[in-house]
């Protein structure tokens, strides 16, 4: 994880918030405390509601599924940085 970060071709870490052996909070978390990443990091998720972020730490946008390809589009085009 930690030369995935590290790799300047990575723009954008896009996680569910709910995973198989862990969440996207936890891994937040970790890119950003432990790692000391700032890459943008965006959460999906199915739940109504919810509040994404921890502690402190929020995710640059959160995006409910389903997620349309216009809205992620959008997205792209705001974080500037995103080349498609």
């Amino acid at each position: 994880m930690h030369r995935l970060v590290r790799n300047p071709t990575i723009q954008l870490v896009l996680s569910d918030i709910r995973m198989p052996g862990g969440d996207g909070r936890s891994l937040l978390a970790y890119l950003r405390n432990d790692l000391g990443s700032s890459i943008p990091f965006v959460l999906m998720t199915g739940q109504t509601g919810s509040d994404p972020g921890q502690e402190g730490l929020e995710p640059t946008a959160v995006l409910s599924k389903p997620i349309r390809l216009k809205e992620l589009g959008r997205l792209f085009d705001q974080l500037g940085a995103i080349q498609v």
